[in-house]
């Protein structure tokens, strides 16, 4: 799985530049398998979302998004 998410960061840092937003969804995909499947990037996550606060703030909100009761959110 490690391999599959590498050939994904690097085909969507290729396809990236391209007029229609090809790179983003590979990199997103490409980033949630390497987290995890690999405790090292994991580490590396961490340390970066210290050292930036957006980068904390927004694995903040897609943790709680995660953890949520799915009942809450449907519209019945």
């Amino acid at each position: 799985m490690i391999l599959v998410s590498v050939v994904l960061l690097i085909a969507g840092l290729l396809t990236f530049p391209l007029p229609f937003p090809v790179g983003i969804p590979l990199l997103l995909i490409g980033l949630a398998l390497l987290m995890r499947h690999s405790s090292d990037a994991k580490k590396v996550l961490v340390r970066l979302s210290r050292r930036f606060p957006l980068l904390h703030r927004l694995l903040d909100k897609r943790k709680e998004k995660a953890c949520s009761d799915p009942a809450e959110d449907s519209p019945n």
